[in-house]
């Protein structure tokens, strides 16, 4: 899953409409083309952090969860609540 995906359409289409600028020297449209391309890497970057924390969360709550107890008495007081 992307996270970034609306972010990074907004770049492209930045880029497309910087490059399809006729009054923009073609140096000046080279170097913000270069400049979006860093923007979109870093995004990149960031999505690939971002994911690996969210796994890591996940597997924290899994470890964290309490054992569930097989006890006589734990089992009566389930089927007595619910």
């Amino acid at each position: 899953m992307n996270h970034f995906a609306k972010e990074d359409q907004l770049l492209i289409s930045l880029q497309r409409a910087i490059e399809n600028t006729d009054n923009i020297e073609a140096n000046t449209v080279a170097f913000l083309s270069s400049k979006i391309q860093e923007v979109r890497a870093s995004l990149r970057s960031k999505n690939v952090s971002l994911k690996q924390s969210k796994e890591k969360v996940a597997e924290k709550k899994l470890s964290m969860k309490k054992p569930t107890s097989n006890s006589l008495a734990d089992q009566k007081k389930r089927e007595y609540y619910f």
